[in-house]
């Protein structure tokens, strides 16, 4: 929606209520005008015009009532006609040395300030009241003021009308040009606001934006690095592949597939980091395993535990694929000696350290394949990880968590 749009819904009923309001405070401001100036004729000694005046006084009090039955627009006619007449007669009744004539301006004001050219309803009467008040002005200056002409009146009478009028009447315009600046006002601070409202939606528009591409590029980054790593993966497999072991190699190859694939199924975009629940992800490759190879069974043990919590992407993948080496290791050493060893592998999370544990029973079980030996020690430099041989059964593997480092390298790439 645009500026204009929401200025404008919120203005419809914000000058409904203002309307109304301003209906019951001109109905009251020309009351009190009426009755003063009839109060002070009165005094200066023409009860005539004095009753006339307090009459329009009380016609003007109903304009709370007609305001409170009917529309605002119904009330302001009224109203303004009522006044049209009241200046009109007392233009020509007290001559143009009194000045009546004065309460045109302010009336002119008022009748420009309600009606506008929005709507032809509203053009039409802001047209005809403005037509009215000119034909009467007009009366009045081709009859010389004497249509109503009171001749009792002195000069000094007339003279000290004017200055009532003339104050009144200043008051009056000072009021209906204060109710215009505010109403203004009021209207451009609605609009900055609303403007500023909408810069911050834009700006954060353009932030997920920003994040959305980052996000792309980095799946596009990872897809690249991990189609990489299973070519070199299934180029270092097929090394050793023999008639023999052909099914095994493929299945392996497999696996190591599937390992890089789960991870990017488990992952999540969440406060801009790309992560892995680890525990699951594990579990997945474990399972997976067991899966391809039910018709090569071992008879020994392998056990792959891990605490709750999740893994920088960046992360998640070489570790899955160093887990689905030492699997490898521990499995073909199972099948061609017959062993009933155990593989356990914990992976625990301490502080701002990642550990994996491996524990078997096969002696030595990362070295006796030199070849998956160097792989998995390549995945560990991969990921600035410190791998460190406890005892001959005990293979332990630190890496720095790097949780809170999202877009490490594709921000790079966005920013190029």
């Amino acid at each position: 929606m645009k500026v204009t749009d929401i200025v404008e819904e919120l203005s419809i009923t914000d000058k409904m209520k203002s309307k109304v309001k301003l209906a019951n405070i001109f109905g009251l401001i020309s009351c009190a005008v009426f009755l003063t100036t009839g109060i002070n004729n009165y005094f200066l000694g023409d009860p005539q015009s004095a009753i006339f005046l307090e009459l329009l006084a009380m016609l003007s009090l109903l304009t709370l009532a007609v305001n409170f039955y009917f529309k605002p627009k119904t009330a302001f006619l009224y109203l303004f006609t009522i006044i049209t007449a009241g200046v009109f007669f007392f233009d020509s009744y007290s001559g143009i040395d009194s000045g009546s004539y004065l309460y045109y301006f302010p009336l002119s004001l008022a009748v420009a300030n309600m009606f506008d050219f929005k709507t032809k309803n509203d053009r039409i009467i802001l047209i005809s009241q403005l037509i009215l008040i000119g034909i009467l002005i007009f009366t009045n200056i081709i009859t010389d003021h004497k249509i109503f002409e009171n001749e009792n009146l002195t000069i000094d009478q007339k003279n000290e009308m004017f200055n009532i009028n003339m104050l009144i009447s200043v008051i009056c315009l000072v009021y209906f040009i204060f109710l215009i600046v505010s109403a203004n006002v009021q209207k451009l601070l609605l609009l900055e606001n609303i403007v500023n409202e909408e810069s911050k939606l834009r700006n954060l528009e353009v932030e997920k934006n920003r994040e959305k591409e980052i996000l792309l590029a980095e799946l596009q980054h990872r897809l690249k690095n991990n189609l990489s790593l299973m070519s070199s993966l299934l180029k270092l497999k097929l090394e050793n592949v023999t008639d023999d072991n052909y099914s095994f190699a493929y299945k392996e190859s497999i696996h190591a597939i599937h390992t890089v694939a789960q991870a990017n199924h488990l992952q999540k975009f969440e406060e801009g980091k790309l992560i892995i629940p680890t525990e699951k992800y594990l579990k997945e490759v474990k399972l997976y395993w067991f899966q391809l190879f039910e018709d090569l069974p071992i008879t020994g043990k392998i056990n792959i535990n891990s605490e709750t919590f999740f893994l920088n992407v960046k992360q998640a993948i070489p570790i899955g694929l160093i887990i689905h080496e030492i699997i490898s290791i521990f499995w073909i050493q199972s099948i061609m000696n017959d062993l009933d060893r155990e593989l356990i592998i914990n992976v625990v999370k301490r502080k701002d350290k990642i550990q994996i544990n491996v524990h078997s029973t096969i002696l030595n079980l990362t070295k006796l394949d030199p070849k998956k030996e160097i792989l998995i020690h390549a995945l560990i430099e991969q990921i600035d990880a410190i791998a460190k041989e406890v005892s001959s059964e005990d293979f332990n593997i630190e890496i720095q968590d790097n949780i809170s480092s999202p877009f490490l390298e594709s921000e790079a790439l966005f920013k190029k």
